[in-house]
């Protein structure tokens, strides 16, 4: 494994549950003596990406600045602004988007809708892999390897045998979805909220990321989200047809 990777190791250590570490905690989880632990978090803070608190050692000022650069320039979020206002107006409802990087899937940004109440969504929370409406819409685009793949690392878990005792199982239940192009969670991820998702395509053909419509069905018993799939739908694709001209010279 390259210094490099060894460094990025680092930095995954850190999570809203483990927000300071100290030199010792890192060696100890890395397996890695404390000279050289020390050496990477030197490095880290020297670049900003850490910043050292009296010996315990905390996320630093340049991820702050790196937000604010994705948040100018991401070219999915900036193509999806519109869409998540249209969606935000159709209801008391949250309109968010998501996207997904290895195995992380995580929130973009979020609008929320008159009456919205009871939805919290921030900016880098991050979601079940294999539960909620988003999650499930990006990965029931994923290649028929990667599908395979998240079965075998993931078979002990009592999400991965909920959807498919066999992997030609969980991967079947997954094609469905595709096929059905959204897919409509109830209470999968939060007790009273509804999700219903469509994918967006990316400017290389691929599906990372979707735009999810989000409801709190306590508040509101009597919505009948099916009526909005539609609506998400076309707002998905209007995104994706947005990202595919900017690969058009």
């Amino acid at each position: 494994m390259s210094q490099l990777n060894k460094i990025l190791q680092v930095m995954d250590l850190f999570s809203a549950e483990r927000p300071a570490l100290s030199a010792e905690q890192i060696a100890l989880s890395l397996q890695l003596s404390r000279p050289t632990a020390f050496r990477y978090v030197r490095q880290l803070c020297d670049a900003g990406l850490l910043l050292n608190m009296a010996g315990s050692y905390t996320l630093g000022p340049r991820i702050i600045e790196l937000d604010s650069c994705i948040r100018a320039s991401d070219p999915i979020l900036a193509n999806s602004r519109d869409a998540l206002r249209i969606l935000s107006g159709t209801q008391a409802c949250v309109a968010v988007l998501v996207t997904m990087y290895g195995e992380q899937v995580i929130h973009v940004h979020s609008e929320s809708g008159i009456g919205a109440v009871g939805l919290q969504f921030t900016r880098g929370r991050n979601l079940p892999l294999l539960r909620g409406a988003a999650s499930k819409i990006i990965l029931a685009n994923q290649p028929l390897n990667r599908l395979k793949r998240v079965y075998q690392r993931h078979v002990q878990q009592d999400d991965v045998n909920a959807l498919g005792a066999t992997s030609g199982e969980f991967v079947k239940y997954f094609r469905a979805v595709r096929q059905q192009g959204y897919y409509i969670s109830r209470g999968e991820v939060e007790p009273s909220v509804t999700g219903l998702a469509a994918p967006i395509t990316n400017v290389n053909g691929d599906v990372t990321s979707c735009l999810s419509l989000t409801f709190n069905h306590e508040l509101n018993p009597d919505y009948d989200v099916t009526n909005f799939v539609p609506l998400v739908q076309s707002c998905a694709h209007d995104v994706s047809q947005r990202l595919a001209k900017l690969n058009r010279p």
